[in-house]
């Protein structure tokens, strides 16, 4: 995702945590591309995140869309 988005300013949308649950809705602009739809999900256990799911969309600077990104599952 660094790569992608270098330099990047985010902004959170929406959180929402429900028990072991949360959700981050969010969205992204850097010097190279801008992140749309932006939505991570995590579990937590005992303090510690278990499970990270990330999904983007990215428009390249000067309006091309790339394809949707979808990275994870991630588990730690």
């Amino acid at each position: 995702m660094w790569r992608q988005l270098p330099e990047a300013r985010f902004h959170v949308a929406a959180k929402q945590v429900s028990g072991r649950y949360a959700l981050l809705v969010w969205s992204a602009k850097s010097t190279r591309f801008d992140a749309v739809e932006g939505a991570d999900s995590f579990v937590i256990e005992n303090g510690k995140i278990v499970f990270q799911s990330i999904h983007y969309g990215l428009t390249q600077r000067g309006g091309a869309i790339d394809n949707g990104v979808t990275e994870g599952p991630q588990t730690r």
